[in-house]
């Protein structure tokens, strides 16, 4: 390649990153600056303030209600992530031996994953509060007899259930994903020397996948420090504030007007990551270095257990979509507390609960709110994150500089909003970008740090050959991106969509606290309002939830083998 070319190559991978690490650090690491120095002032939100030293974090740490929403967090954190590995790793291995219908019971597994958490949550809230007290009520059991949510001591329970009902989906495709990357003659070798069930599963199994699973640990206890939708919609912090998480108390504290220096410093003391501990290239380096796919437990017979297993497990996740059905379309009159009562199908099937939903909720106007941000916030992270995917993945091996840009936008994932939330509040604000606008280029930012890792990790399927003789052909860098590697990357294309999509539709957070609400409120939006003004009519609610769900279910199953593969194919990668 000659000299001029090399130079033109070098420009326009330096054209592609530097403008998106700028706009990486202008709303990713300058608002966690901001954070930052807030947290050592009196700053209220407003006007000047004054330097405080250490004294938000001496408040911090004599603050009771502090101390238990950080004793709360982590405790959440901890046990929701023990429960949700253990499950989804069986669930894998069920979901990768030999069973009839495995197309179909991975569909319905992953369907969990695509639904709101604030809906999910509101479902839930009803089925604590009435199904299950209820049902302990008709074994005699005491404890169940009343609502887990309004006890201080059991609430936490509730919460995770729901938390591992969503994220057991995401955690068991990754797990699938490790599972196929172990060659078959592994299994051979060991069934030889005589490894069979816990001890083949010990020594051969878990070895193997230990980078899938170290990626699973550390994103769900990522996940879960930042729990804030499910709170909204089961407890908002009660019983006496016993279920009040960090983000929960921020968001609280930070939109009633409470000092906003304290705000920061609540987030410094314990929402950071190590991510040294997750190293994402090893499971990339696993696979390629396995080469290999098995079915763990394949044989000629059909996997008797984990059919039941199975079958079993689907109750879980039929029962809930189930009773926001029936409860959508039965009348005011037709509600008891019996069990029968409960489950019982409508007498008439009548659409008058969703028409008065529509109506109070301005459903067409949150949907199209959705529909915009949602298909604006795909099409721009597909064009900038491959771009900047590009370049990173095509220098960072032989540049320290690319390496460290890699670095740096990959580490945003381990930094949670709740931390940048307050100074983002203030600083859209005085951009003018409180508004769909604002929101849509933060999920552009928010979102960048996965989807560079996807997209730089498949780039080394893309033989740089391809490249070079576009070069000797006299194309452009520019002009080989776009009309070449840019097509190839489809696949990926795909799983970004997808991941961003459902991602940026099930937002609860960053529209809340970014825009004004009003005529701007999103599909999760409307449906936080409607249960705070209309929550007392259940039919009515249940009618406003499952029309909130309807539009990304249908999207689910008319995409499900797609979006099944691209996941798959993200996690891989």
């Amino acid at each position: 390649m000659s000299m001029k070319k090399m130079n033109e190559r070098k420009r326009t991978f330096l054209l592609m990153t530097i403008p998106v690490v700028a706009l990486f650090f202008c709303f990713n690491t300058l608002p966690l600056l901001k954070g930052v120095m807030y947290s050592f002032t009196n700053f209220k939100g407003f006007g000047s303030y004054d330097w405080v030293g250490v004294r938000n974090y001496m408040d911090l740490f004599q603050d009771v209600r502090v101390g238990n929403s950080y004793w709360f967090t982590f405790k959440l954190a901890i046990v929701t992530t023990i429960v949700v590995n253990v499950i989804s790793l069986l669930l894998a291995m069920a979901l990768n031996s030999k069973i009839r219908a495995k197309s179909f019971f991975r569909g319905a597994y992953f369907l969990p994953n695509i639904l709101g958490a604030l809906v999910v949550g509101y479902i839930f809230n009803y089925f604590f509060t009435y199904i299950l007290p209820a049902v302990g009520e008709m074994i005699g059991w005491e404890t169940l007899s009343s609502s887990l949510l309004s006890s201080k001591n059991l609430a936490w329970i509730a919460i995770v259930i729901v938390c591992a009902w969503q994220a057991i989906a995401m955690n068991t495709i990754i797990y699938i994903s490790g599972l196929q990357t172990v060659p078959e003659d592994v299994y051979e070798a060991g069934a030889i020397d005589g490894a069979t069930g816990w001890n083949k599963f010990k020594n051969l199994t878990f070895p193997l996948i230990l980078p899938f699973f170290t990626i699973n640990m550390v994103l769900c206890v990522k996940n879960f420090l930042m729990v804030f939708d499910q709170i909204m919609a089961l407890t908002k912090g009660g019983p006496a504030q016993s279920t009040e998480s960090i983000s929960y108390l921020i968001y609280q504290n930070g939109m009633a007007g409470g000092p906003f220096g304290f705000q920061p410093s609540e987030c410094q003391c314990g929402y950071f990551l190590p991510c040294d501990r997750c190293n994402f290239s090893d499971a990339d380096d696993s696979i390629r270095e396995k080469g290999g796919a098995v079915m763990i437990g394949a044989n000629t017979k059909t996997n008797k257990p984990a059919m039941i297993f199975l079958v079993l497990g689907l109750i879980t996740i039929a029962f809930p979509l189930y009773l926001t059905v029936v409860i959508a379309f039965k009348q005011p009159s037709e509600m008891t507390n019996s069990i029968s009562g409960i489950l019982s199908l409508p007498s008439s099937w009548s659409l008058e609960n969703f028409r008065e939903a529509m109506r109070v909720t301005d459903f067409w106007n949150s949907l199209g709110n959705s529909l915009f941000i949602t298909l604006v916030t795909v099409a721009l992270s597909i064009v900038i994150h491959s771009m900047i995917g590009y370049a990173i993945g095509r220098n960072k091996a032989h540049s320290k500089g690319y390496n460290l840009v890699y670095l740096y936008i990959v580490s945003g994932m381990f930094v949670p909003f709740a931390i940048l939330m307050m100074p983002l509040v203030k600083q859209t604000a005085q951009m003018g970008l409180n508004n769909r606008f604002g929101v849509i280029l933060l999920y552009v930012v928010f979102y960048m740090p996965m989807n560079v890792l996807l997209y730089t990790g498949y780039l080394k399927n893309i033989p740089i050959a391809l490249e070079e003789a576009a070069c000797v052909d006299g194309a452009s860098t520019w002009t080989t991106y776009w009309k070449i590697v840019f097509p190839i990357m489809r696949p990926m294309h795909a799983t970004v969509a997808v991941l961003t999509a459902l991602g940026t539709w099930n937002d609860v957070m960053t529209p809340l606290v970014i825009m004004s609400g009003g005529e701007q409120n999103t599909l999760p939006l409307a449906q936080l309002t409607f249960q705070t003004q209309f929550g007392t009519n259940y039919n009515l609610a249940f009618a406003s939830y499952l029309l909130a769900l309807l539009p990304i279910l249908i999207f689910y199953l008319i995409c499900q083998k797609q979006i099944l593969n691209g996941v798959v194919n993200g996690a891989v990668k």
